[in-house]
């Protein structure tokens, strides 16, 4: 796993993100945690490979439970939404 630059803050904790590969497909995964070890949640989303992304590309999950994680982690500059994107902010 590599620890991307960045923290920000939820739930009163300072969270980190991480960057690894899905097992079977070699897809980029996403996962957040505390700086504890706690873990937040997962921002990537494991798709089917019919789907084309590049090596650096993955889907993100922005509704629902990953809403605030998905907003804190685009408001780091880490990421940029090239697609799809629910809501007002992008």
């Amino acid at each position: 796993m590599i620890r991307l630059p960045k923290t920000f803050h939820m739930f009163d904790d300072e969270v980190v993100l991480y960057v690894d590969k899905y097992v079977g497909n070699n897809r980029l995964a996403v996962m957040a945690e505390s700086t504890k070890g706690e873990p937040y949640g997962v921002l990537s989303v494991n798709l089917p490979e019919e789907s084309c992304l590049c090596d650096y590309e993955f889907f993100a999950k922005n509704y629902s439970e990953n809403e605030e994680l998905f907003q804190l982690a685009m408001k780091t500059g880490m990421f940029e939404c090239i697609g799809f994107c629910k809501g007002s902010l992008y």
